[in-house]
């Protein structure tokens, strides 16, 4: 097929997510190229107001990301960075760690990482959006320090050395809702219900802190309602004077709030803020994956660009806002026609794309005039009515993503050519 193709304006995305619900904000965002402690080539502004460095001091020189991580803690993100990869994570959560300010203080942050992926699949950055937890760590140590105390804010709990509580403070009756002559001889795991919880898992537990000193995960509880609860907990040895095991005392803490957050973060990084679709990074990577699906089992798999028609004009005359309410629309309109699993991302400006997995052209061809057709008789808020044009190509054995999208994005043109309110295949 002839024709000049025309290249799709870039997304808007948002950097510097602020944790409204935590307390634990801003987030920073920096990017490194290749291996996992790569060189900074992006920070975003409010690192000047959480570590006290200007971006360019970060970028403009070629150091590391290890740079600034504490170099105790280098190998251990190192090590998890290697392990979620191999598990096959393109985007994770890292124990946390602590990184220097251009005071030297060091500071601890709860990092979300995103893997960015070249065209043939090789890992071209790490995105992390990173923020500063280090009075929560601060308080958890203290609490460590402190082991038994008990008229404090975090959940705490004695049992004895085979894991049968004795003892529970007033917060953990307050955060379980369990009263304290439920709780006596039961093991925390029985009690709170953890989606894991069983004899064998606990035998585990206890016998890592015995060996470690101490123990700490990430889990989720049950109160005694049934309410489902994120927690951090810390399970500590105490031994006697002899050396022998005595107790084990547990303290916990709710990070809802902290979970509200990464699920933000992840948004911000993966969705488009105005319609709530894929954003365009998002959507090259699942592209690119299910192109290495098609290739891998021979599965087809097709693309399809849309853009709506004379949207320039519309939004020059009726305002900005009223172009977003169309764009909504029409999202809706897509999204009310396709199937589970076709993907629909925005593009940028008023072009998005969409995903048709194990899909052949006949069938995308048949799909794409519903969506055309749906969205043309679908009214619209502002009044009247507003059209689409489809570039649609079939994955070819063999081509880049980019080869892909460049068929689309001809077909696309042709449909603009041809009159608008079309559907062209390559």
């Amino acid at each position: 097929m002839s024709g000049q193709g025309s290249h799709p304006p870039s997304s808007r995305g948002r950097e510097g997510v602020r944790a409204h619900s935590s307390g634990e904000g801003p987030a920073l965002v920096f990017r490194r190229r290749g291996d996992p402690q790569g060189p900074v080539t992006h920070a975003s502004e409010n690192v000047t107001e959480v570590l006290g460095y200007r971006p360019e001091e970060l970028t403009g020189r070629p150091a590391s990301y290890s740079d600034l991580v504490h170099p105790e803690d280098i190998p251990r993100v190192t090590r998890e960075i290697e392990q979620k990869l191999q598990q096959g994570y393109e985007r994770f959560a890292l124990e946390p760690y602590r990184i220097r300010r251009a005071d030297r203080e060091y500071r601890w942050v709860h990092d979300l990482s995103i893997v960015e992926r070249a065209p043939d699949g090789r890992i071209d950055a790490y995105r992390s959006h990173l923020v500063d937890i280090t009075e929560r760590m601060e308080r958890e140590l203290e609490l460590r320090l402190l082991a038994t105390p008990f008229h404090v804010d975090q959940s705490i709990f004695i049992t004895d050395p085979e894991g049968r509580i004795l003892r529970v403070n007033p917060a953990f009756r307050r955060t379980t809702g369990f009263p304290a002559e439920a709780c006596l001889q039961h093991s925390p795991l029985e009690l709170l219900r953890p989606a894991c919880a069983h004899g064998a898992l606990l035998r585990d537990i206890l016998r890592q802190t015995r060996a470690a000193g101490s123990w700490s995960s990430e889990v989720w509880i049950h109160r005694r309602s049934g309410e489902a609860l994120p927690i951090h907990i810390t399970l500590s040895a105490i031994h006697d004077e002899a050396g022998r095991l005595e107790h084990y005392v547990g303290v916990f803490y709710d990070i809802s709030h902290q979970k509200a957050l990464e699920k933000e973060l992840e948004r911000q990084a993966f969705y488009d803020q105005l319609t709530g679709i894929a954003n365009r990074r998002h959507f090259e990577s699942l592209l690119t994956q299910e192109i290495r699906r098609a290739e891998r089992y021979g599965t087809p798999v097709c693309l399809a660009l849309v853009d709506v028609d004379h949207f320039k004009t519309i939004n020059d005359a009726y305002g900005h806002e009223a172009g977003d309410e169309i764009l909504q629309s029409v999202v809706h309109a897509l999204q009310a026609r396709l199937r589970e699993a076709d993907v629909l991302s925005r593009w940028g400006g008023e072009e998005f794309t969409i995903l048709l997995p194990e899909t052949h052209a006949e069938q995308a061809q048949r799909l794409a005039e519903s969506l055309r057709a749906f969205v043309e008789a679908t009214p619209l808020p502002t009044g009247g009515h507003v059209t689409i044009s489809l570039g649609l190509a079939q994955y070819r054995p063999g081509e880049t993503t980019k080869d892909l999208l460049k068929r689309s994005d001809e077909a696309l043109y042709r449909a603009k050519r041809l009159g608008r309110n079309c559907v062209v295949r390559y």
